[in-house]
């Protein structure tokens, strides 16, 4: 766990949560990740690829459209499968066209069913 409130998550600059190291990232709970702005989120970058499923739920939609495609590509399969509707339908189509086929079957049917037309046609096109 990262050793601040969410009061000093809240004041981290862009940059320094861009200088959090991916276990830093890895150690940030769910109440901390819902208390990052999007700009923080994108500036996790790389490391965002360390967030467990515990704190998935805490990314807002927009969070989800941030996260780069190196992130989003590398996450865990058991925070994939943390994701709800809301978020899946946030997933976008770059960041599927990116992500490793075990990445892909980590998806269960409910989500895929909650997928918009395009997002299904990058995976089934």
């Amino acid at each position: 766990m990262l050793a601040l409130g969410t009061a000093e998550i809240i004041a981290l600059s862009t940059a320094q949560v861009g200088a959090l190291g991916s276990g830093q990232v890895a150690g940030l709970t769910p109440t901390q990740v819902a208390a990052l702005t999007t700009d923080q989120v994108a500036a996790l970058g790389v490391n965002a690829a360390g967030l467990g499923p515990a704190p998935i739920p805490g990314l807002s939609t927009s969070d989800i459209g941030v996260l780069t495609t190196a992130a989003s590509s590398a996450l865990r399969s058991t925070s994939l499968e943390a994701l709800d509707g809301a978020q899946i339908a946030a997933v976008t189509t770059a960041q599927l066209a990116a992500s490793p086929a075990q990445q892909l079957a980590a998806y269960t049917q409910i989500q895929i069913f909650k997928m918009n037309q395009t997002q299904l046609g990058v995976l089934f096109g």
